[in-house]
């Protein structure tokens, strides 16, 4: 499964053979779509949803693109339990792309508590210095979702 911002964009770059397969490289051809889900959205909204699917013609692996707001829905659980490696690892990837993106963001961070919250504060800022930069209004945690590979969220629970 792969994350997308925007999975119009992501379609026509699908189309153009500019997404390339994780596992050879080979840009990723499109290969039809999933079946219709019903999911919860970033509020109390169900969203009906049909994932686009690729398939790449070297290693025959097959990729499922999924709009990144449907991706963070379990931040908060994660949150909870993250351990200190964790937390250091946010902090490296944190201040590379608010770094990047603007330096005067690190000159004053807000302070928190926690070094997770002043972390996360980092990517907050980073996020919106993206969305700046770029033009474009994607939320904050979709964002940092694809500033982090989306390594910030925890597998899904399975009941």
């Amino acid at each position: 499964m792969m994350v997308v911002g925007s999975p119009d964009q992501a379609g026509t770059a699908l189309l153009a053979g500019e997404i390339p397969c994780p596992h050879c490289s080979t840009p990723l051809r499109p290969h039809g779509h999933s079946r219709h889900r019903t999911v919860r959205g970033l509020g109390q909204e169900r969203l009906t949803v049909q994932r686009r699917r690729a398939r790449c013609a070297d290693c025959g692996h097959t990729q499922f693109l999924l709009p990144a707001a449907l991706a963070l829905r379990r931040v908060r659980r994660w949150l909870r339990r993250v351990p200190d490696t964790h937390v250091h690892w946010l902090k490296q990837q944190a201040v590379k792309h608010a770094f990047r993106l603007n330096p005067d963001k690190l000159v004053r961070p807000k302070q928190w508590l926690s070094l997770l919250g002043w972390h996360l504060n980092i990517f907050a800022g980073a996020a919106l210095a993206f969305n700046h930069r770029a033009s474009v209004e994607l939320p904050p945690w979709t964002v940092i979702g694809h500033f982090t590979r989306d390594n910030i969220l925890s597998p899904p629970l399975h009941t």
